[in-house]
């Protein structure tokens, strides 16, 4: 839901449609169609910019929708059977579970541009369904073969090489020490990405 337009986006899976209802009347205002063999799962909203993220199982996309006009924008390709979609509206981060390939897309919404893939669980892993705590910038995964939750926390600031050592201007707790030990030596610009407390780098 768009709590700032008071509108509710409703991924119709059979359908390949996303339904548009009114908030004060309850009622579907308009409805947006996706190709033809698309398979619409989840729904992520940026409320600021009034654009909704729909992940595609289909044919492997995330479709953009604009939400003042109800027109689709060039979609974004992502892992293959997406499903679950959660957005961080502080750092402007869409997050895309993609169940056949075994991993979650991390995706700027500012650009929508695809940043990041990152690997979930073992091989066979079945990533599915996510929720945000946008206060502590944490993302949660769940597997639905292997019974499991992944966490994920991530940074955003960038970070550069100082007296041999790798410093983030934004980091979390105990991560930044295994970030410093694992890049000394680095001259790369790095994004910092904690998964499962284990601190890994994004050129």
């Amino acid at each position: 839901m768009n709590t700032i337009t008071d509108t509710i986006y409703v991924a119709n899976y059979g359908l390949n449609t996303v339904s548009v209802i009114g908030g004060v009347t309850n009622t579907v205002t308009h409805t947006v169609t996706l190709p033809a063999t698309a398979k619409p799962a989840g729904i992520g909203i940026n409320a600021k910019l009034n654009k909704i993220y729909v992940t595609d199982s289909g044919i492997s996309v995330l479709s953009i929708i604009t939400g003042a006009t109800n027109v689709l924008e060039p979609s974004l390709t992502v892992g293959s059977s997406p499903i679950g979609v959660g957005y961080i509206a502080t750092t402007t981060m869409a997050y895309v579970a993609n169940s056949g390939s075994g991993t979650v897309s991390q995706v700027t919404t500012t650009k929508t541009t695809l940043i990041a893939t990152i690997p979930i669980g073992n091989p066979g892993s079945l990533p599915y369904g996510i929720g945000v705590d946008a206060t502590t910038n944490t993302v949660y995964v769940t597997n639905k073969i292997q019974n499991a939750v992944t966490v994920i926390t991530a940074t955003y600031g960038s970070c550069s090489s100082s007296h041999n050592l790798l410093y983030c201007d934004r980091y979390i707790s105990d991560a930044h020490v295994e970030c410093t030990s694992r890049w000394r030596n680095s001259h790369y610009w790095l994004r910092c990405l904690l998964v499962n407390n284990k601190c890994n780098s994004l050129q």
